[in-house]
């Protein structure tokens, strides 16, 4: 009885070490084309092929530096729905395509759980946590291999130092083998790594291609790239070419470069390139067209920029609201920003006010009174009309907008956004007798040289306070008394339709130069003159009276 149990613990004990050792491949004494070391180029190569894939649900989160963990439920136009797989977001991306439903009407039910490209994962209870995650973070913080995938299992074995196996590890998915090549940096001991080929990587297009060594292995990886080169059949000329119509578009090649352009692809086949308020500062011409590698996009005839985006660029990747283009070394991603398109909360009616001019017509700055003075990030295109009707059809706009003589009474802004909508709004102009104060130049002849007179404001500003002007009567000499000099200066006055002119020149100082030229002087009492530049009414000079 007792021989019988012995007999049968040893045949099982047998069959266990048998059965371990087949599902362990183990390696002896791996062989430099085995051997996976740390850190190194081919690991990093696995690691970035095993990395999570955060690009796939870019529809929830916005981002490709995270992704949402399924299962998930969205607010879409009203209705509820629970994304459970990467199909479930295929079809609410098609949804979005068809424009059955728009990106900005997709509401996440909080709380969830984002998955970083290590799989790290953080807990975010809200919307305002979810965007300043989406602030923090960098698109081009990590570089994802998408072209290629292993064909699971992977088979290693580990040893220490005198090629003893310590144990043999089988990985099943991406997370797995991400985590094991982690894992390995982070141990910083003297283990060896050998994977058991061969294995078998499965590319984009469907094709699968067995390796035996690491430098095939390798060699397979970074050869994927031709396959998501080609891997643009989603991509339809028409398709893109009402993509790239419909709404601005930033552009990134990774760099700080373009943070603050935009692009705008007009229909007449014109390219705005913009940065700021109002025009565009680069412009150029754009056009499609489809080859045997896929659909083109060429930019041409720009004013700027022509080495690093003049030039054929193909559509590798063609989403809806983003393209990444690549031609010869330059890569750059574009992604469509809608909110861009919406300018007209930046403006409302205006007043403007001016003094008479010459013949009492009046001279108005449309152009420094309104859009000078606003601080609009979105792009759009403005014009001054004489008539509504000249406003809304967009004929007979006003040439000179910073010198418009006229004597009516109000002008049409007409405010274009780059989808070709546009709203008019009301400017009205008043005119000013500015000659308040009355003074005959006999006035101001005799004050003026009465006594010193400081420039206790200019353009509201005091940085001209420490000059005092002496008015030598006669002579037309002007002494200028500063800080740190005395220099000679010549004034004049002279009598106009409008009231008192007094003319500076030969003003050499530093700063107070600025008041060389002709001002009227639109307010006067016995201690105070306000004089207004006569070109431009929007600059003042106040000089205060001093006889001490």
């Amino acid at each position: 009885m007792n021989f019988n149990r012995i007999l049968l613990y040893f045949f099982f004990a047998l069959f266990c070490l048998t059965s371990c050792q087949d599902e362990i491949h183990e390696v002896e004494n791996p062989t430099e084309q085995e051997t996976i070391v740390p850190d190194s180029a081919l690991s990093n190569l696995m690691s970035n092929m095993a990395a999570n894939f955060s690009t796939v649900d870019d529809i929830l989160d916005g981002t490709s530096c995270f992704t949402i963990e399924l299962p998930v439920t969205v607010i879409v136009d009203g209705s509820t729905i629970v994304i459970e797989s990467e199909i479930d977001l295929e079809q609410l991306e098609q949804l979005h395509g068809d424009f059955t439903v728009n990106e900005e009407n997709i509401d996440l039910v909080y709380p969830v759980t984002v998955i970083f490209i290590d799989y790290s994962e953080i807990l975010i209870e809200n919307e305002d946590q979810l965007l300043e995650l989406i602030n923090e973070c960098s698109d081009n913080q990590y570089e994802y291999i998408e072209c290629v995938d292993f064909i699971y299992p992977l088979s290693f074995s580990v040893f220490d130092s005198e090629f003893s196996l310590i144990e043999a590890v089988v990985v099943n998915n991406d997370e797995a083998l991400h985590n094991f090549l982690n894992d390995l940096e982070e141990e910083n001991n003297t283990l060896i790594v050998s994977l058991y080929y061969p294995i078998n990587l499965e590319y984009a297009n469907g094709e699968t291609i067995e390796v035996n060594n690491n430098e095939e292995l390798s060699d397979a990886i970074e050869a994927a790239e031709q396959f998501c080169e080609v891997e643009n059949d989603n991509c339809v000329e028409d398709d893109v070419l009402i993509d790239l119509m419909e709404c601005a578009w930033t552009l990134t090649d990774g760099s700080v470069n373009f943070d603050n352009d935009w692009m705008i692809f007009n229909s007449d086949g014109q390219l705005q390139i913009s940065e700021g308020v109002a025009a565009s500062a680069i412009g150029g011409s754009w056009g499609l067209s489809t080859t045997e590698n896929g659909v083109v996009l060429t930019l041409s005839e720009l004013t700027a920029f022509q080495e690093t985006l003049e030039g054929d660029w193909l559509i590798v990747e063609c989403e809806d609201g983003r393209l990444e283009i690549i031609r010869a070394d330059f890569e750059f991603t574009l992604e469509q920003d809608c909110n861009l398109n919406n300018p007209f909360s930046c403006f409302n009616n205006y007043e403007i006010t001016t003094c008479n001019g010459s013949n009492n017509i009046p001279i108005y700055n449309l152009s420094a009174s309104t859009i000078g003075l606003i601080d609009c990030i979105v792009p759009y295109f403005s014009s001054f009309h004489e008539t509504l009707i000249d406003a809304e059809n967009n004929t007979n706009a006003i040439g000179n907008t910073e010198a418009f003589e006229t004597l009516v009474s109000q002008v049409y802004l007409r405010i274009e956004a780059i989808n070709d909508e546009y709203e008019i709004f009301e400017v009205t102009l008043i005119a000013e007798d500015c000659n308040a104060g009355s003074c005959t130049i006999e006035d101001v002849e005799g004050a003026l040289t009465s006594c010193l007179w400081n420039i206790t404001n200019y353009n509201g500003s005091d940085n001209l306070a420490s000059y005092n002007l002496d008015f030598e009567q006669d002579s037309g000499i002007m002494v200028v008394y500063g800080a740190n000099n005395i220099i000679d200066a010549g004034w004049s006055l002279s009598q106009t339709n409008e009231g008192v002119v007094v003319t500076f020149s030969n003003v050499a100082a530093l700063n107070i130069e600025a008041i060389n030229g002709s001002w009227l002087i639109v307010e006067c009492t016995a201690n105070q003159f306000v004089l207004h530049d006569l070109t431009d009414s929007n600059l003042e000079i106040v000089l205060d009276r001093t006889c001490d």
